[in-house]
């Protein structure tokens, strides 16, 4: 699936389906709704970790500079492999490595 035909077809923008199931080591087609749904979330919570939309960062970098889009993937990762039920504090739990990567990117 090309980037266009996934834009016609999914509300991923930063990150395709196949890119998160390449990160998360998934094969097989059975759970591409939960996983574009966990894509989704994760895009959405980066954007708003740094204040910032979609076209904000086209219009100021040209593209998606990679380490947004590589927290994208991890937490998209992240948000499958613990979607269970999880205490108050652990859902506030960002991992370290995307709050890193995401800070130069943060709009004060």
């Amino acid at each position: 699936m090309t980037n266009e035909q996934q834009t016609q077809e999914s509300p991923l923008k930063i990150v395709t389906i196949a890119e998160i199931k390449a990160n998360a080591r998934i094969e097989g087609d059975a759970e591409d709704k939960l996983i574009e749904s966990k894509g989704e979330a994760a895009e959405t919570a980066v954007l708003n970790l740094i204040d910032r939309t979609y076209e904000d960062i086209i219009a100021e970098f040209g593209r998606i500079p990679a380490p947004i889009h590589e927290a994208v993937l991890m937490y998209a990762n992240h948000l499958y492999e613990h979607r269970g039920l999880l205490n108050p504090t652990a859902l506030y739990n960002i991992p370290y490595s995307i709050d890193a990567m995401l800070k130069p990117y943060i709009r004060y």
